[in-house]
């Protein structure tokens, strides 16, 4: 479980309509479903965003499709090992269960050298869709200030521009202590901010699924 931070390029106050929120949200539910993505807590701020999550290991049905390649090597490696081939017709589905496949399914770490850690991985995908879709829509906005600053803001990684900072800040959080301590500092940042009198008033937190139990806007996986 980490607690991470996202920011946009020099602090720029993106998300300030309601539009540019519900892309945020769309991709953070996209990567719960479809990546294990697990939020333990949330808050979407007009320029940054900081979360505590975690992610499951990658289920052997959506392993083919999150690792392509390399599940399908590593599976015909461990069939030939154990006299398994085409040759003599045995399948993927004919392999027995205490043989060990490599998966990289572990979100702390993951040992392939070619292979990043799956959450960093979750992140990156989150940042580039969510950068590519909400540069279109600053575009449909008529907003060249931001778009100039941001491409302006353009790197090797990013041929047209920038929105994200590359670094995501992650904090491991290794106690019960620690947890709650991000949990009210994230709770608190609209607060702080002067954008609301408390956590909850903030549509775009997991104050509401804490306080309320409301998971209107995004589930979030809470721990007490």
């Amino acid at each position: 479980m980490h607690f991470i931070t996202l920011t946009t390029v020099d602090w720029v106050d993106i998300f300030t309509k309601a539009i540019y929120f519900e892309i945020l949200i769309n991709s953070l539910k996209f990567c719960q479903k479809e990546k294990g993505l697990i939020i333990h807590a949330y808050v979407l701020m007009t320029n940054h965003s900081h979360m505590i999550v975690s992610c499951n290991p990658i289920p052997l049905g959506g392993s083919k499709k999150m690792l392509g390649g390399s599940f399908a090597s590593d599976l015909r490696q461990s069939l030939e090992n154990n006299g398994c081939s085409e040759a003599n017709g045995c399948s993927e589905a004919q392999l027995p269960r205490n043989i060990p496949v490599s998966l990289g399914g572990s979100c702390a770490s993951d040992q392939r050298k070619k292979q990043k850690p799956r959450l960093s991985q979750i992140l990156q995908d989150f940042k580039r869709h969510t950068a590519t879709q909400i540069f279109k829509e600053l575009q449909e906005d008529n907003r060249n200030y931001i778009q100039e600053i941001l491409m302006n803001q353009k790197s090797n990684k990013n041929e047209k521009f920038q929105l994200w900072q590359h670094d995501n800040h992650p904090i491991v959080i290794e106690s019960d202590k620690f947890f709650q301590q991000k949990l009210t500092y994230i709770h608190n940042n609209p607060v702080k901010q002067q954008y609301v009198e408390a956590p909850e008033h903030w549509l775009y937190s997991s104050a509401r699924n804490y306080y309320f139990n409301d998971h209107s806007v995004i589930e979030v996986d809470l721990i007490s």
